[in-house]
């Protein structure tokens, strides 16, 4: 929050990603309209709770939605795949209007239509657009030491050129 007061762009790396809640959340504290959310991720998280814990690495992306400073018809997912995403995930993200751009459709369409189609739904207004990045995005090829490793994921070039 004190970054972006100074009229910085914030730029955070490392942790889990239970860290983007409180980072989001501090970004868009006073701000007068919603900001946009591109996430390259495997998983959904969109669990509303695990083991009685609101704030886990299960739950980041609706903890998120929950916040004022977010609309969640703004939120873009990248890179969903694997047998870890909840069946309900699809439906609480279809609920909430989030856009999804599964493994599939980046192979399909490739890296930067999928990009270029994100930025236009996170910003269609060119307003700030809050970006992350869960190492898990990354094929296990590129990302062998995170704990939730799915196959078929981004290479490290589609990463940065997307």
């Amino acid at each position: 929050g004190d970054i972006r007061k100074t009229g910085a762009i914030p730029f955070m790396m490392g942790g889990d990603h239970g860290v983007p809640f409180p980072a989001v959340k501090a970004v868009t504290e006073g701000l007068d309209a919603p900001i946009g959310l591109i996430v390259f991720d495997t998983h959904l998280d969109l669990s509303d709770e695990f083991r009685r814990d609101r704030l886990t690495r299960a739950s980041p992306l609706k903890r998120i939605c929950e916040l004022p400073g977010i609309d969640p018809r703004r939120v873009c997912v990248i890179g969903a795949r694997g047998p870890r995403n909840l069946p309900e995930w699809r439906t609480i993200a279809d609920d909430l209007g989030i856009r999804i751009f599964p493994i599939g459709e980046v192979d399909a369409r490739g890296i930067r239509a999928v990009c270029e189609d994100a930025c236009k739904i996170a910003s269609p207004d060119g307003k700030p657009i809050y970006v992350s990045v869960d190492i898990d995005a990354l094929d296990a090829a590129f990302a062998p030491a995170t704990n939730s490793i799915e196959v078929g994921g981004l290479t490290s070039r589609e990463l940065l050129t997307g």
